[in-house]
């Protein structure tokens, strides 16, 4: 291996409060080469983004940074202001878990690129446009000169991902720290993402940081592997050795909870009630029939959903997948009453709840409920638990105060939260917390059907596999059904029943996820169970014959 051009030793980030300090990172050391891909795994609160932070100097300032971090030679730690900005965009560069928060929307693509190259490289715009369209034909953008054009709401995630690559590329960055830049991305974007990545530190010799939570994707990617617990290194060497076989309990742990295709970590005995056949489906307590939704835009219509159908059975969880854009959100929001449908019909036990009945369509609100993927801003930040959990109680039914406490405080047992965390607020909870208190609002009018929208989008995989447990629990115990979206294919297979795969507003494949898994008909289903990490690969890239 060559020399290191990023190394960091003893670093310590600790920030002030009214309070107490908080150490965010704690005598942390590692080091990257040109060419290499360090993985730096997990959880939320675990310091992984607090350190590549620092690396760029950008700690808040209420945070203290010592130790030492030498990137090219040159020292960071309480270095000059502008030699820090010098070096940030032309030696180092770093790419976010949101590429839409690091756009400004109101100007257009290249004029934000084409300036940060004008500052860094000294370019004329000319030069600058030039060179951002050789890096967007690099990294596989579609028509690089109108990609300048656009503004950052005309693009896809996986787009936008692409476009923050191209940048960095465009700077000829010697160091890339990629901080979760995949967790929000279809498993198809994912995998373009990663190989992507990939591809340009080879091509390029880079170094590349890569921070995530998700396991299969650092084993697939990253040469070697640091493990982060409560700011601190607990585990660090080769994939190989670090994933083959690891040392410290939370390594363990991480790996143990990581889901993917084939891992045989079925759902537990009890949980599917469910394996009617089509004749049986007359039962059926949600039916969608043809249901369209289409925008009317200045080059003609686009359809967002296109005649679904499908129907839902008491008890049951069906899952809906595809890639982002698809129309999964589109369609739950139809089904919620949120977005008008253009055609088609909603059934909820018999009665119509997509027309202007109202009173149908607040029945039905008491039997349906959802929960949003993420959990940060489905809670308002200004409401106290109580008053989060008990607003549907309040809304659609006529309980008295007394009564509504003592409901809340029933659904927050439900999710293994309790009564002092009533009078909390929100930003008093971990993520996973959050979703779990999404989770008992959704139950708290004990409804027949939860709409799940990628509700383990946002969490830490050992986070995840709680949530999917209490999942499988609460429809054990409640027999309520669930209509999952997800573009995670193994929580599929860990949590429903029979599965709908949707593309460009259409179902394309349906079955049990047994059928579907083992055996899909459409090219589309085979290219998204491909792009999906399976078990089998990752064994084998952890344990190389």
């Amino acid at each position: 291996m060559s020399e290191a051009i990023l190394e960091v030793k003893d670093l310590c980030v600790t920030f002030h409060g009214r309070r107490r300090d908080v150490e965010a990172v704690r005598s942390c050391s590692i080091h990257l080469c040109a060419g290499e891909v360090l993985g730096i795994v997990g959880e939320s609160g675990s310091g992984k983004s607090q350190l590549s932070l620092a690396c760029m100097g950008l700690t808040a300032g209420n945070g203290d940074v010592s130790g030492s971090i030498r990137l090219a030679g040159q020292e960071l730690v309480d270095a000059d202001k502008e030699v820090i900005r010098d070096l940030r965009g032309d030696k180092i560069a770093m790419i976010f878990q949101n590429p839409m928060t690091a756009l400004n929307p109101f100007y257009r693509v290249g004029e934000q690129l084409a300036d940060i190259l004008r500052v860094h490289h000294d370019m004329s715009e000319q030069e600058a446009c030039i060179a951002l369209e050789r890096s967007f034909t690099e990294v596989a953008l579609p028509d690089p000169k109108a990609t300048l054009r656009k503004f950052p709401h005309q693009f896809s995630g996986g787009q936008l991902q692409r476009i923050m690559i191209a940048l960095a590329v465009s700077c000829e960055a010697e160091v890339l720290i990629a901080d979760e830049p995949t967790t929000a991305l279809d498993v198809t974007t994912q995998r373009q993402v990663t190989d992507l990545l990939r591809r340009l530190v080879d091509e390029h010799n880079m170094g590349l940081i890569f921070i995530t939570h998700d396991m299969s994707v650092v084993a697939e990617l990253a040469d070697r592997v640091v493990v982060m617990r409560r700011g601190e290194i607990v585990e660090q060497g080769a994939v190989a050795a670090v994933m083959g076989n690891p040392q410290h309990e939370y390594t363990q742990l991480l790996l143990a909870s990581v889901p993917m295709l084939g891992d045989h970590k079925s759902k537990p005995p009890g949980t599917v009630y469910i394996t009617q056949d089509d004749r049986l489906e007359a039962d059926a307590f949600l039916e969608v029939s043809q249901l369209s939704k289409f925008y009317p835009t200045r080059s003609g219509v686009v359809n967002a959903l296109k005649d679904v159908d499908f129907r839902l059975m008491p008890g049951e969880c069906t899952a809906l997948v595809g890639e982002s854009g698809s129309g999964k959100t589109t369609l739950a929001m139809s089904l919620l009453h949120l977005l008008q449908p253009s055609a088609g019909q909603i059934f909820f036990e018999g009665q119509e709840i997509s027309g202007n009945g109202r009173e149908a369509l607040k029945e039905a609100r008491r039997n349906i409920s959802v929960v949003f993927q993420n959990p940060y801003s489905s809670l308002n930040p200004r409401m106290r638990i109580i008053d989060i959990v008990g607003e549907p109680l309040r809304v659609l039914t006529d309980l008295d105060r007394a009564a509504i406490k003592s409901r809340v405080v029933e659904s927050l047992e439900a999710v293994d939260l309790s009564a002092e965390h009533l009078r909390r607020y929100p930003h008093a909870f971990s993520g996973g917390q959050r979703q779990r208190i999404a989770l008992a609002r959704a139950l708290v009018l004990e409804p027949k059907l939860i709409i799940l929208d990628e509700p383990t989008a946002a969490l830490d995989v050992s986070v995840q596999a709680q949530v999917v447990e209490l999942l499988n629990e609460l429809r054990a115990r409640k027999k309520v059904a669930f209509f999952f979206i997800t573009h995670d294919l193994a929580l599929v297979e860990r949590l429903a029943n029979r599965v709908l795969v949707l593309y460009k507003g259409e179902i394309i494949e349906r079955g049990t996820v047994e059928e579907v898994f083992q055996n899909p008909q459409n090219d589309y289903t085979q290219k998204l169970l491909a792009s999906a990490p399976r078990f089998e690969s990752f064994q084998q890239s952890i344990h190389p014959s």
